[in-house]
C-alpha cells in the first residue's frame, strides 16, 4: 500500500508542468488590475505603499528625496525614486495573490542606457531572476508572463545582475496585472490526487480494524 501511495504521489509531482517565462516588449495585457499613479502625491517615502486598482507599489531602500510622482509619466503621474538612490520598487496585488501576466512602462531616469534587473518571488522565495531589456531615456512597455509568482522587484542599473542594494533609478508607471492566476490543478492531477488520499484513508482505517 506505501508503494501505491508513494507512485500516485510521483505521478501529481511529475504531471504539474513548469512554463517556460517570456519577457515582453510591447503590451500584451487587456482588463485585470491597473495601477496609474494618478491620484499618488508627489512624493512619498521609501517603504511606503502605495495601491490603486488593485496593485501596491512600494520602494524598497534608500530615495533620498522620496518616490516621485512628477518625473517620466504618463498623464500627469508616474513612479520615481530620487535623489541618492539605492534600492528597487517592489510590485503586488494589493489583497495577496499570486499572477504570472504582468506589464507596465519603463524608463531609465539617467537619461537612457542603463538596463531593467527584475527578481520573481513566491512565498518569500526567488523563482527567476535576470536582465529583461536595455531601458531608453523615456518609457516603453515591458512586460513578463510565465512565471508564477507573488511579488516582483525590479531596477535599473549598470550592473551585471540584479541586487538589493544597487544604486538604480528606474521610472514605471501604467502597471497592468491579469488578475489572480494561482494554479488550479487540471483534471488528470486532481484525479490522481483523489487516488493518493484515498489510499491513505483506506491504510488508516485498515489500521484502526487491525487494532
Amino acid at each position: 500500500m506505501k508503494l501505491q501511495i508513494a507512485a500516485a504521489a510521483v505521478l501529481i509531482a511529475s504531471s504539474i508542468r513548469a512554463d517556460a517565462q517570456v519577457v515582453h516588449t510591447s503590451s500584451f495585457i487587456s482588463g485585470g488590475y491597473f495601477n496609474d499613479f494618478e491620484t499618488m502625491p508627489n512624493a512619498i517615502p521609501s517603504y511606503t505603499a502605495y495601491s490603486k486598482g488593485g496593485i501596491t507599489a512600494m520602494y524598497i531602500g534608500v530615495a533620498s528625496d522620496g518616490v516621485q510622482s512628477t518625473y517620466l509619466h504618463n498623464g500627469t503621474r508616474g513612479w520615481y525614486p530620487g535623489g541618492d538612490v539605492r534600492g528597487y520598487t517592489s510590485l503586488t496585488l494589493t489583497g495577496g495573490g499570486t499572477f504570472s501576466d504582468v506589464e507596465f512602462a519603463a524608463g531609465d531616469g539617467w537619461g537612457g542606457g542603463s538596463s531593467l534587473f527584475y527578481q520573481m518571488l513566491l512565498s518569500g522565495n526567488v523563482v527567476a531572476t535576470g536582465l529583461a531589456t536595455n531601458l531608453p531615456a523615456g518609457l516603453s512597455t515591458v512586460g513578463f508572463s510565465g512565471v508564477t509568482m507573488d511579488e516582483l522587484r525590479v531596477q535599473s542599473g549598470f550592473m551585471t545582475q540584479f541586487a538589493p542594494t544597487n544604486d538604480e533609478a528606474l521610472a514605471l508607471d501604467d502597471v497592468h496585472i491579469a488578475g489572480d492566476s494561482t494554479p488550479t490543478p487540471e483534471p488528470a492531477t486532481l484525479g490522481l490526487l483523489s487516488l493518493g488520499l484515498a489510499a491513505v484513508a483506506f491504510t488508516r482505517r485498515h489500521k484502526r480494524t487491525t487494532r
